[in-house]
């Protein structure tokens, strides 16, 4: 649960049942997006401090159930087997191989065809990888339970500890000044 609140009453009080785990302003503003919270109790300050009580109590109750709902539900993921070769089938859906450029492209887009397979095949093997072995660099992630439960902590740690992001520079535009006659 998320809740968020102005110090000065300018804002209302924004209560939210989300999944996302929010640890700056970016994740802040994802967790807050429409399509991140089933539920989301807002209430502006000028309602009584009774109401304002009695509501979040029942908006706690709702997610209460909720949450017991999401549970039950990661409960049967850990108990469902996974086996390896249905996570191979999952990552190659995951990471699907792009469709060939059309034979009369040029040597520089096959170029880049080739090298984003290749990008894409590493990533696989990396991600099979953290499912079968889990991940030794310099913390420890240990191999998956073969299970659905399983899979998604696979994913989820590869994401976390182990995906290689390219970094681009970041474009820097010069802004012209008017001067003012």
């Amino acid at each position: 649960m998320l809740l968020t609140n102005s110090h000065d009453g300018r804002i209302a009080i924004d209560m939210r049942l989300t999944t996302v785990r929010v640890v700056c302003q970016n994740t802040q503003a994802l967790a807050m997006r429409k399509d991140r919270s089933s539920r989301v109790f807002k209430r502006a300050h000028s309602i009584s401090p009774e109401k304002l009580l009695a509501d979040a109590k029942e908006f706690y109750r709702i997610c209460t159930a909720a949450a017991n709902g999401i549970e039950n539900e990661f409960r049967v993921m850990h108990a469902r087997e996974f086996t390896q070769d249905q996570f191979e089938q999952l990552v190659s859906r995951l990471l699907p191989l792009p469709a060939p450029p059309a034979s009369a492209a040029s040597r520089a887009t096959r170029r880049q065809y080739e090298t984003r397979l290749d990008r894409i095949r590493e990533t696989r093997r990396s991600l099979l990888g953290v499912f079968a072995n889990g991940i030794n660099n310099g913390f420890s992630v240990p191999p998956a339970e073969r299970t659905i439960w399983g899979a998604l902590n696979s994913v989820t740690a590869f994401v976390d500890h182990q995906q290689k992001i390219e970094r681009r520079p970041v474009r820097s535009y010069s802004v012209r000044q008017r001067r003012l006659s």
